[in-house]
């Protein structure tokens, strides 16, 4: 059952060079999904196999990725530094959280990732 009231999360907007290279990129993290224009300033909607959307729009020239506000999108898989590889891309930084080894990687257009072992999912119900 849902709750109309709630609150949703309908998009992350990420502002970067090339938009449409930028989906492709995005099709091969999420492993599927697809995009499409939504305006002639090549502004695309990328939604991912799960639903997860985001709304990719050219950065203006000279404007480096942002490292305030909403930032550095985390991934669960279970094999963290496979996906890295794989997209051809190299592990940045390690560490750890309470929930085990966090890698970090940065993306052909400059904007920082961590990704964590899929675990126990996080309950954000609250306790009684």
């Amino acid at each position: 059952m849902t709750d109309d009231r709630a609150v949703r999360l309908d998009h992350v907007e990420i502002h970067i060079d090339d938009p449409s290279s930028y989906c492709v990129f995005l099709e091969k993290l999420f492993r599927g999904g697809g995009s499409r224009r939504l305006d002639d300033q090549g502004t695309r909607l990328f939604v991912a196999p799960g639903g997860e959307r985001f709304e990719i729009k050219r950065r203006e020239p000279g404007v480096a990725p942002v490292r305030s506000g909403v930032c550095m999108p985390c991934l669960r898989t279970p094999d963290p530094r496979a996906l890295i590889h794989g997209l051809g891309l190299s592990v940045d930084v390690e560490g750890r959280s309470p929930e085990g080894d966090v890698l970090f990687f940065t993306d052909p257009q400059g904007v920082q990732w961590h990704v964590k072992s899929r675990g126990a999912d996080l309950d954000p119900s609250p306790k009684g």
